[in-house]
C-alpha cells in the first residue's frame, strides 16, 4: 500500500467511478506502519494512526496536517470520504500489562481529534492486542460520540471464517452459533456498535456463511450491520456494503468477475439506505452448502469437504415468501418502509450439483412503489394489496427499462426470460433491477 498504487492514473482511487461518491475509501491495515513491519512479529507497532512517510512521501507537515492532505486528495478524486483501519491497541502496547483505561483515554482522544481535523469519518476497528477487550472498544465508540459525532466507528473481529469449523457438537457444526465464544463476544459488541461487520469468510462458502451470521446479527442489532463483500445480500437485507472486490483482483478473485453487482447494490442503496433495528422472520428450513475447498487463504480448510448451513429464507420487516423448486436457492427480502421492498435469490455452492432457479412468490408485500430485485429466478411473483395500474422494470446497471404486462390487477409476475435480460452487459454480474409500480387507487 502506497501513494503510487492509490493515486496513479488508473490506480485504486480511480476505481468505481459510477458510485465512489457514495463510498468511503478505506485504508486497511499497513497504512500507519513502515514497509516490512509484520503483525506476527511487530504487532506492538500498529495503532499509531500516523500516515507512514515512506509509503506516502508527498504529504507534508505535522501528522494531522498530512492526514488531512490525504483525506482531501481522496475526496478530490470523487469519493465520499476517507476511512482508516484502526488497530485495537495503542501503538507500543504489547498486551502484556492490564488494560490502562486512563492512558488509552488520553491517547485515543487525541486520535479522534486528529481524525476530526482531517475530516476522516469512518474507523474500522479490527485486530490488535485489545481486540477482545470490550472496555477498549466501548471507549472508542464513546469518545467518537462525545468528540466527533460524525465519525462512524465500525467494529470487526478476526474469527473462524468457516462457521462452527471443527465443532465437536454435530448439532452446531456449520453454524455461527457453533462458535460459542465468538457469539457471546459479538453480543457484547452489538450493545454499543455504530456498525458491526460480518467478517472473515472464504470465497467457496461466502454467501451461506454470511447469511447464517446475518441471521444471528440482525436479530440483535440496533446499529448497522456490514455484510462485507456480499452486495446483493446487503441490498436485499438493508445492510451496509463492505466492498472488497475491485479491478485489481480480476483474474485471481472470482468475485471480481462480478464488479457490476457492487455498482447495482450501491445504486439501490441510494433509494433504500441501510438501516438498524427491525424484525427478522425466517423459514424453519435450513439449507446446506457442501463443497470441497480447493483454494483458500484459510489453510485448515484446504482440501477438506466442508458444510455450512443457513436459513433457506431470511426476511426483514416482512413475512417469509414462498419458494418453489427442486433445489432451492437462498432467498432474502426486506421491507424498508411501506413504499420500498427488495428481494434476492442467491446461488448455492454445492459439489457436483447444478444450480436450479426457482419460483419465488412474495404474497404479503403491501403496496410498495419501488421493488428491488437481485439474482436469478425461474419466476418472481409480487402480490400487492392494491390494484396495479402499471409496472416498469428499471436496470440498476444502465438505462434499460421494460414494461410488464399486468394480467391480474394485484399481481406482478416476472418470468426468467425477462429477469435474465437485466443481467450486466459488462461482466458476469447477475440481474439487478427496480420495479417501479403505479397503483389505480
Amino acid at each position: 500500500m502506497n501513494e503510487e498504487n492509490i493515486f496513479r492514473k488508473g490506480g485504486w482511487a480511480d476505481y468505481f467511478p459510477e458510485i465512489r461518491g457514495d463510498l468511503f475509501f478505506m485504508l486497511d491495515d499497513g497504512w500507519d506502519v513502515a514497509y516490512g513491519v509484520h503483525p506476527d512479529k511487530n504487532r506492538n507497532l500498529f495503532g499509531s494512526l500516523i500516515l507512514d512517510k515512506e509509503r506516502f512521501p508527498s504529504f507534508k507537515g505535522d501528522d494531522k496536517t498530512r492526514l488531512k492532505q490525504f483525506s482531501d486528495a481522496i475526496i478530490a478524486r470523487g469519493w465520499r470520504g476517507l476511512g482508516v483501519w484502526v488497530s485495537a491497541q495503542m501503538c507500543g502496547d504489547d498486551g502484556k500489562q492490564p488494560f490502562d483505561a486512563e492512558a488509552n483515554e488520553r491517547y485515543w482522544t487525541e486520535r479522534v481529534e486528529q481524525s476530526k481535523f482531517a475530516g476522516i469519518k469512518y474507523w474500522k476497528v479490527d485486530w490488535g492486542v485489545r481486540c477482545y477487550c470490550v472496555e477498549f472498544r466501548e471507549m472508542l465508540t464513546r469518545l467518537a460520540n462525545e468528540i466527533y459525532p460524525e465519525l462512524i466507528v465500525e467494529h470487526a473481529t478476526c474469527q473462524n471464517p468457516v462457521n462452527g469449523f471443527g465443532n465437536a457438537d454435530k448439532n452446531l457444526a456449520g453454524r455461527f452459533i457453533g462458535d460459542v465464544a465468538q457469539a457471546e463476544f459479538t453480543d457484547k459488541l452489538l450493545g454499543f456498535s455504530d456498525v458491526l461487520r460480518s467478517y472473515d469468510v472464504i470465497p467457496a462458502t461466502s454467501e451461506v456463511t454470511t447469511l447464517d451470521r446475518l441471521s444471528y446479527l440482525l436479530k440483535r442489532a440496533e446499529g448497522l450491520i456490514n455484510a462485507e463483500d456480499e452486495p446483493y445480500i446487503a441490498a436485499s437485507l438493508g445492510c451496509a456494503n463492505g466492498v472488497m472486490r475491485s479491478p485489481a483482483g480480476i483474474g485471481t478473485d472470482p468475485a471480481c468477475k462480478r464488479l457490476d453487482e457492487t455498482v447495482a447494490s450501491v445504486r439501490w442503496q441510494r433509494e433504500a439506505p441501510a438501516f438498524g433495528g427491525g424484525k427478522i422472520n425466517e423459514s424453519d428450513e435450513l439449507l446446506a452448502d457442501t463443497c470441497t475447498v480447493t483454494d483458500t487463504w484459510f489453510a485448515p480448510a484446504l482440501g477438506k469437504k466442508i458444510t455450512q448451513y443457513a436459513p433457506a429464507v431470511i426476511a426483514r420487516n416482512t413475512p417469509v415468501p414462498k419458494v418453489y423448486g427442486d433445489r432451492k436457492p437462498f432467498v432474502t427480502c426486506c421491507a424498508f418502509n411501506d413504499d420500498v421492498y427488495a428481494v434476492a435469490a442467491h446461488k448455492r455452492n454445492v459439489d457436483d450439483e447444478k444450480n436450479d432457479d426457482c419460483a419465488v412468490v412474495c404474497d404479503a408485500i403491501g403496496a410498495p412503489v419501488k421493488i428491488g430485485v437481485f439474482g436469478k429466478f425461474k419466476r418472481l411473483d409480487l402480490v400487492s394489496s392494491r390494484k396495479i395500474e402499471s409496472a416498469t422494470l428499471r436496470s440498476l446497471f444502465d438505462e434499460r427499462t421494460e414494461k410488464i404486462e399486468i394480467t391480474d390487477e394485484t399481481l406482478i409476475s416476472v418470468p426468467s426470460q425477462t429477469i435474465d435480460r437485466f443481467a450486466s452487459k459488462k461482466d458476469d454480474s447477475l440481474p439487478a433491477f427496480v420495479v417501479d409500480v403505479r397503483y389505480k387507487d
